[in-house]
C-alpha cells in the first residue's frame, strides 16, 4: 500500500512526547533511559537520544527504536492496541473497496451519481463496531449494516461540529481532488464500549476514521473487462416531475413528499421489493420526511429483484431535486456517465 494515499488524524506520532507521556514500560524514571518495546531487540538508549530518533506507535504511547522494529512488533503489539487495531482495519477497507470489483463499481456509481446531482462532496462508508466492519471485509456488500452514503460540501459543513477539525481535512480533500477520475471515500468504525487494556491511546474517541482518494472504477489501472461478467444494475429513484414544492413547510410540502414517498415505493414493488418490510429503518425515515420534513440523508441499498433474482443497487435521493434519468436502468450506468 502506498503510505502517501492516507493522511491520518496522528500523522505526527513520529514525534517524541514528554516523558510523562511514554507508557509504563518505557518510562525514563530510572536513570533517564529509554528501551524499545520490540521484545526481540530491547534496545535501551538515553533519553536524551531516544527523543531523537524513537518512533512510537501511530495511536498510542508505545515507543521503538526504529520504524522497523515497530513494524516487527506489530502482529503482537496490535493485541493490546484497540485504536491501532481499528485504525488498521479502516486501511484494509480502503484497500478492499479499490481492489475488490463489486464493491469498486459500487461505491463508484453512488459517487459519481452524487457528485453529478449535487456537487463535490465525500463518500461516507460507518461501522456501528468493528465486528461489522471485518464482516464487510470477509462478505462484502451484501454485510453491511449502515448504508454508504454522500454527503456534498455543503451538506458536510452541518456535520462539522461533530467531526471537529477533521471536518476541515475532509473539506480541503473535497476541494482537491479531480471528480472525473477519482473520489474521497470516508471509512469510520464505531469503538463501542471496548476500552483500552493495554498502552494509552492518543486519542480516545468514540469513532476511528480515515479516508483516502480512489480511482473511478472506469479509472482504475488494473481494469480487466470480461464479457462474461455482468454488472450490478442501478436504480436511482428520485422525486417526480412536479414535486418542485418538496422543501416547504405545511401541507403543500407534505402532499410534494408524500407523491415522492409513493412513486420509491411503486418502483420497488415493480420489482418484487416490499420497503416497509424489507428495510423498516429506511421505510421508518422516509415516513419521517413525509411528515416532518425532516433531513433524508441520500441512502443506498441492495435488494434482490424477484423477477429475476439478482441483486441490484437502488439510491434514494428523496431529497434531491425532482429530476428524469434517462439511464436509471441501465446495467452499464459507470460508463454511461463518465
Amino acid at each position: 500500500m502506498n503510505p502517501d494515499a492516507f493522511r491520518d488524524m496522528d500523522g505526527a506520532s513520529d514525534v517524541m512526547k514528554s516523558a510523562d507521556e511514554c507508557s509504563p514500560d518505557q518510562s525514563p524514571d530510572e536513570d533517564d533511559t529509554m528501551m524499545c518495546s520490540n521484545n526481540k531487540c530491547r534496545r535501551t538508549e538515553t533519553l536524551f537520544n531516544a527523543c531523537l530518533y524513537f518512533k512510537s506507535c501511530h495511536s498510542c504511547y508505545t515507543y521503538y527504536c526504529s520504524r522497523n522494529c515497530r513494524r516487527e512488533d506489530w502482529d503482537i503489539h496490535k493485541e493490546s492496541c484497540l485504536y491501532g487495531r481499528i485504525s488498521s482495519i479502516c486501511r484494509h477497507i480502503i484497500k478492499h473497496c479499490r481492489e475488490t470489483v463489486a464493491v469498486h463499481k459500487a461505491f463508484s456509481r453512488i459517487a459519481k451519481v452524487g457528485y453529478l446531482s449535487r456537487g463535490r462532496g465525500v463518500l461516507f462508508l460507518g461501522f456501528p463496531n468493528p465486528v461489522s466492519s471485518s464482516k464487510f471485509l470477509q462478505y462484502g456488500l451484501d454485510s453491511l449494516l449502515m448504508s454508504p452514503t454522500y454527503l456534498s460540501l455543503r451538506e458536510l459543513e452541518s456535520f462539522k461540529d461533530n467531526l471537529g477539525e477533521y471536518c476541515k481535512e475532509l473539506q480541503e480533500a473535497g476541494t482537491e481532488y479531480d471528480p472525473n477520475e477519482c473520489f474521497i471515500l470516508n471509512v469510520s468504525i464505531a469503538v463501542g464500549d471496548q476500552l483500552p487494556e493495554g498502552p494509552s491511546p492518543r486519542n480516545q474517541a468514540p469513532t476511528v476514521r480515515k479516508y483516502a482518494k480512489v480511482a473511478l472504477a472506469s479509472f482504475s489501472p488494473e481494469r480487466k473487462v470480461h464479457k462474461k461478467e455482468s454488472d450490478m444494475e442501478t436504480l436511482i429513484l428520485t422525486p417526480p416531475p412536479g414535486t418542485a414544492d418538496i422543501d416547504k413547510e405545511g401541507e403543500e410540502g407534505r402532499k410534494a413528499r408524500e407523491i415522492c414517498f409513493i412513486n420509491i415505493q411503486r418502483e420497488l414493488r415493480i420489482r418484487g421489493v416490499f420497503l416497509r418490510h424489507e428495510y423498516p429503518q429506511v421505510y421508518q425515515q422516509l415516513c419521517e420526511f413525509v411528515e416532518s420534513n425532516r433531513r433524508f440523508t441520500p441512502t443506498t441499498i441492495y435488494p434482490i429483484d424477484k423477477r429475476t433474482g439478482k441483486q441490484f443497487m437502488c439510491m434514494i435521493m428523496a431529497a434531491s431535486e425532482p429530476r428524469t434519468l434517462d439511464w436509471v436502468g441501465t446495467p452499464h450506468l459507470l460508463d454511461d456517465i463518465i
